[in-house]
């Protein structure tokens, strides 16, 4: 999916990044936590975030923001605490950018305004949609959309397979489904009894792209 650093113009872009510093975060660590104050915003330049909240007891992937996304940036525009906790799935490169320095770039470049609403308005559109899946996809089609956005996403053509090599792990994936790890397993069980897929430690190798793409598509009515 296209991020907001990708839509901005050239001179927009190069303002906005000279208005941050440069960031790393190591893997597995906390870009900003859920309840926080938005004093800044998070431009990802290389690798990748998950977007969690927390819902009964239960960590909800909300969105996964690569290369040219910002995060942050609903709380600083209406100035309200953070709705969900940002984590590095792999070392990321960024630029944070405070909270008054976005504004006074909004101000600078009125144009960059409507991109910034039609990226926040691209996430929160698949959002919806993914949480519309919950009661039209039974969990094998959630497991399969899944795994179709991480081809989209980080798939890589092997001759006749597809290579999916993601910072994402089963329990990352099964946040992002709606589902439990055990039930994702379970899955990738049948998956892989049906020829459909290979799995290993560091990877899933889709087989039958056409099959895992159209059992994604299909109603669990």
């Amino acid at each position: 999916m296209t991020g907001l650093l990708d839509l901005l113009s050239d001179d927009e872009r190069h303002d906005l990044i000279a208005r941050g510093r440069q960031r790393r975060f190591p893997a597995h660590s906390i870009l900003f936590f859920e309840g926080d104050a938005p004093h800044d915003v998070v431009l990802v330049r290389g690798g990748d975030v998950k977007v969690v909240t927390t819902i009964g007891g239960r960590e909800v992937v909300l969105d996964v923001a690569g290369p040219g996304a910002v995060v942050g940036e609903l709380g600083v525009i209406d100035g309200t605490e953070r709705s969900a906790m940002a984590v590095a799935l792999s070392d990321v490169d960024a630029v944070v950018v405070p909270a008054a320095e976005f504004h006074e770039f909004l101000e600078h470049w009125p144009g960059a305004l409507p991109k910034v609403l039609k990226s926040v308005t691209r996430r929160l559109r698949e959002t919806s949609r993914r949480q519309a899946e919950y009661g039209a996809l039974d969990a094998v089609g959630r497991v399969c959309r899944r795994l179709v956005e991480l081809i989209d996403r980080y798939g890589q053509t092997d001759g006749d397979t597809t290579v999916i090599a993601s910072p994402l792990t089963q329990g990352d994936i099964a946040a992002w489904a709606g589902l439990s790890r055990e039930a994702v397993v379970r899955v990738l069980h049948d998956l892989r009894g049906l020829g459909w897929v290979r799995t290993s430690a560091k990877s899933i190798v889709v087989i039958d792209t056409d099959s895992v793409r159209m059992r994604a598509s299909v109603s669990s009515a």
